[in-house]
């Protein structure tokens, strides 16, 4: 009934004609490269009435009277246009801008814009980033979308090993990242250490920590939207980046009504290896045999296409995978003389995303605008392990009776696991007046889940789950007066697995008290229907392994509370929040691996509070940021048991941000890091089972541990810093950098490792004592490379 009723309203608003007087409207990009201008203010002189543009570029100006008009576009950094137009009673006039850029830095383009963005929406709990700022931060040996989030107020950081973002006191697996719209399931390459995407495709990147709006759900704790570059449509243009790690290029330019970009980047340690080993090899007395095995690779591609003003349809991809292959083959002897020996060990291993998706953008009319879209996304896990052995033995001792040996042995293994999620949607804005903005849509997502392993070609696990969820949503953008905003939103999802329907419902309210000054509030429920099958407490989390929630469970459920002020002084920008955040349904992989536990789940509950406060200047010669935040994060699995923290609770974090221009060629980058460490389980000692003769058994030991998570790591410290320079490459533009990460070489502790001194028992308790080594995480690591364009 629900669907059957928004369905017909949805009809009958398309059918239904404009109730407006006079509009105007039309789209606004930028000359040079066709890309939409977001938050340019269009404006009829001499009147009161005007409107900003959108993220598509789009404007739209309601009930304008008959008369003859001026109709000028403007924003900082581009020139000033005007238009004459005359407007009737029911005109719909449509005027577009291509506006020309000015000589003006883009950081002030960037601040224009974000004040716009202040005066017009509430984003509360969110930040946007685009590729210079992204290149702001010191790199690990190239640019990366996850690494420049996690110096971030809202987001803390397992290790240096990963650059899996922990939000608010949330897990990875609560994170929805959104490729153009399209949900992506393992953003990692190298396990972890480098994030999926590639930063020379990003357009912008939105990261929300809270305040979600209605369109989203699905994961309690964060929202990840990547814009991919829109393509050139007025002529082609390349850009590459060649570091230690990888080669990157880009090509971009039009096509017959429309555009494209495609970009691909892949690593070349294996390349380099062999190219190094044959060389080394020819000269040698004994060859090097060992390759190294591992690359990855990723593309990323958009199309569009213009039918006309009124429809667009854009086609955007991604495909990426990280191999691990290598076989190494030892054999002895001669299979035609007395025997030979043959051992062979091979690993076969791909993981990866490919994901595709379809849109189709239709301006039904000027205050109605409907998105379309179909997706595809599929992630991969699969690893072949084959190891085999051959020995065949001839004993001609006695010629009257030859006895031949022969023995083989083979075992193989496959371990793999798959998602293939379908989604499609509707989304539609409705424009209905000046102080009126609706957003609604539909949506359903289809997705299959396959683990499996086998041995010698024996299934050993044949796991087969779907999930599926359809609903719709609706949100009210509403706005009084100047000085204030109020958008209330209501989601329903309806889960197949528990047959019910879940209702999430948001607010958020806006208070300009002044042109600099603003107080934001903002409020909700979010549910999640999936999870990955990762320990709490793995140190490193090499690969994702998602499943649905059950019909014998019920979905976990996040309920936030955001509080915030917001002030701009010139080109400089102050926030302060706080949050509240509760945890329900949480479901957290069982410890317990044993008999029927295994990949089981057990259900808890927690919370999390803190206090962020970020200080960003994104103008001028020295550009940044500072960000401040208190957190606490705690969880327990039942009563009795109580709450800890867990592992990636960080009390304080401190981040600083900076780039310096010394003139026109050089510039200097510079990032800090300061945090509590993360908490851990401390080992006391061990308890012997048996008499001490037998203590140097492991069997018979068990390690006695103190409160769970009781105890912390040192304070994390890093400081990288880089220096640039603008200069040519072949007469094309380009940047060289040079970058050392953490260059104070600061012992980090990853982890502590424990061994035993068993001659240090004491046999009046059976407890002996143990000695913990750090093991640390980055050293100091120099990188360099070189970005171009042409």
């Amino acid at each position: 009934m629900k669907k059957s009723a928004l369905s017909l309203f949805i009809i009958l608003l398309i059918l239904t004609p404009s109730l407006f007087a006079g509009t105007v409207s039309g789209y606004i990009s930028n000359l040079e490269d066709g890309e939409p201008i977001h938050y340019a203010n269009v404006f009829l002189e001499n009147t009161t009435q005007g409107a900003v543009s959108n993220a598509d570029g789009y404007y739209l100006i309601l009930d304008v009277p008959d008369g003859v008009y001026t109709l000028t576009a403007s924003v900082i950094g581009y020139k000033l246009e005007k238009r004459n137009i005359s407007v009737g009673a029911t005109s719909r006039i449509k005027v577009h801008f291509d506006l020309t850029p000015e000589q003006i830095q883009l950081e002030e383009v960037i601040v224009s814009a974000e004040r716009e963005k202040f005066k017009q929406e509430i984003k509360i709990s969110s930040i946007t980033m685009d590729r210079a700022q992204l290149r702001t931060v010191p790199v690990l040996v190239e640019a990366d979308l996850f690494r420049a989030l996690q110096m971030l107020p809202s987001v803390s950081t397992g290790s240096d090993f990963s650059s899996a973002l922990y939000v608010r006191g949330g897990s990875p697996d609560q994170n929805l990242i959104l490729l153009d719209g399209i949900t992506v399931y393992n953003p990692y390459h190298f396990g972890g250490i480098f994030s999926t995407f590639n930063t020379d495709a990003i357009k912008e990147a939105e990261f929300m920590a809270g305040g979600f709006p209605a369109e989203y759900g699905g994961r309690m704790s964060s929202v990840l939207d990547i814009k991919n570059r829109e393509g050139n449509t007025e002529e082609f243009h390349g850009s590459g980046n060649i570091s230690l790690l990888s080669s990157k290029l880009l090509f971009e330019g039009p096509i017959p009504r429309g555009s494209f970009m495609i970009s691909g980047r892949r690593t070349y340690f294996d390349a380099i290896w062999e190219g190094a080993k044959g060389i080394y090899n020819a000269f040698a007395p004994e060859p090097i045999s060992f390759s190294f095995p591992y690359y990855f690779y990723d593309m990323q591609g958009k199309i569009n296409f213009d039918f006309n003003d009124q429809h667009r349809t854009t086609l955007s991809g991604f495909f990426g995978n990280d191999v691990l292959w290598f076989k190494e083959e030892f054999k002895e002897g001669n299979p035609g003389e007395s025997g030979y020996n043959l051992d062979y060990y091979g690993v076969d291993w791909i993981w990866g995303n490919n994901t595709l998706s379809l849109k189709h953008r239709w301006l039904i009319r000027p205050d109605l605008i409907a998105k379309f879209f179909v997706a595809r996304s599929k992630f991969q896990f699969d690893v072949d392990f084959l190891l085999k052995n051959e020995y065949f033995y001839i004993d001609d001792s006695d010629s009257s009776n030859i006895d031949t040996t022969d023995i083989k042995n083979h075992t193989s293994i496959n371990i793999h696991d798959y998602i293939t999620d379908w989604s499609e949607g509707l989304d539609m804005t409705w424009l209905i007046n000046k102080k009126n903005t609706l957003k609604f849509g539909v949506f359903h997502k289809d997705i299959d889940f396959a683990l499996g392993a086998d041995f010698n070609e024996l299934s050993l696990l044949d796991s087969v789950n779907q999930s599926q969820e359809w609903g719709f949503y609706i949100q009210e953008k509403y706005r009084p007066s100047p000085l204030f905003i109020f958008e209330p939103g209501l989601r329903f999802t309806r889960y197949a697995n528990t047959k019910k329907w879940y209702p999430d419902l948001r607010a958020k309210a806006k208070v300009l008290a002044t042109d600099q000054l603003a107080f934001t509030l903002a409020g909700g429920t979010v549910h999640q229907f999936l999870q990955t099958a990762n320990f709490e407490n793995e140190m490193i989390r090499f690969i994702d392994l998602w499943f649905p929630t059950t019909s014998e469970m019920e979905p976990s459920k996040a309920t936030h509370f955001n509080a915030g002020i917001e002030y701009w002084y010139n080109n400089i920008q102050f926030t302060l929040e706080g949050y509240y955040k509760k945890y329900d349904h949480l479901l957290t992989m069982s410890e317990d691996i044993g008999g029927a536990q295994l990949m089981s789940f057990i259900e808890a509950e927690g919370y999390s509070y803190g206090i962020e406060l970020l200080m960003k200047k994104t103008s001028g010669n020295l550009t940044g940021w500072i960000g401040y935040s208190y957190m606490s994060t705690k969880k327990r699995e039942s009563e009795a048991a109580g709450y800890y923290p867990p592992k990636y609770d960080r009390t304080h974090n401190l981040n600083v941000v900076a780039q310096y221009d010394i003139d026109k060629r050089w510039y200097f980058s510079s990032s800090l890091v300061w945090s509590t460490g993360n908490p851990y389980s401390q080992i006391y000692g061990n308890f012997h089972y048996t008499d001490p003769d037998q203590i140097s058994s492991w069997l018979n030991r068990m390690e006695i541990y103190g409160e769970r998570n009781g105890e912390r790591y040192p304070p994390y410290f890093r400081l990288d810093v880089g220096i640039n320079r603008r200069g040519k490459l072949f007469k094309q533009k380009a940047t060289y950098y040079f970058h050392v990460i953490n260059v104070t070489n600061h012992p980090n502790v990853f982890l502590y490792l424990y061994e035993n001194y068993d001659a240090q028992f004491d046999p009046e308790t059976n407890t002996s004592i143990i000695y913990r080594q750090p093991i640390t995480m980055f050293p100091i690591l120099p990188t360099f490379g070189v970005e171009f364009s042409f």
